[in-house]
């Protein structure tokens, strides 16, 4: 979970080259919008560091393999928000009973004022429960994940899918 390098410079350089930032107490803080992105199986997998070492390494609560190509990316709010839209849409087509959120602190501290609005979007679904957590893990195409700065949820229902006709697609922004 510690990366020491990137293309043979010490990791904390793509920081310091794209947003002049090195390790200093608000570095965690000034550094949520811009998470890592890497690819398993097809999925997005978002890395952001717990900690900054003075020797330019970066601590992440996920792993890295070696073979795996990352790129530096930004989280927009807005398009956050619409995901939440089209989230919605899925599970309420899916008609569950109950869910469960999990989303990560992260998101809370990036989000700030805007996260009610993203868990607003589930809130007239089912019934649910949920936390803030510090990694969320996640089972995808059967291969268990430890992500970070997600927004996890959890849809079940007993029995069949109640008949009644799928609901329209949310507009795209």
């Amino acid at each position: 979970h510690v990366v020491r390098e990137l293309n043979h410079r010490p990791a904390i350089g793509v920081y310091k080259k794209y947003l002049n930032l090195m390790p200093h107490k608000d570095f965690l803080k000034k550094t949520l919008a811009f998470q890592f992105i890497l690819y398993r199986n097809g999925q997005p997998i978002a890395r952001h560091p717990v900690a900054a070492c003075e020797n330019g390494s970066l601590v992440f609560a996920g792993d890295f393999r070696p073979e795996e190509k990352i790129r530096l990316s930004y989280g927009d709010p807005k398009e956050i928000l619409q995901n939440a839209c089209n989230s919605r849409w899925e599970i309420q087509n899916f008609a569950p009973q109950g869910m469960l959120l999990f989303s990560c602190i992260g998101r809370y501290n990036f989000l700030q004022d805007k996260v009610d609005q993203e868990l607003a979007e589930y809130q007239s679904i089912a019934p649910q429960g949920g936390i803030y957590t510090y990694g969320e893990i996640s089972r995808m195409d059967g291969q268990v994940e430890n992500l970070n700065i997600t927004l996890l949820s959890v849809s079940f229902r007993e029995g069949p899918k109640p008949e009644a006709a799928p609901l329209p697609r949310p507009p795209m922004p």
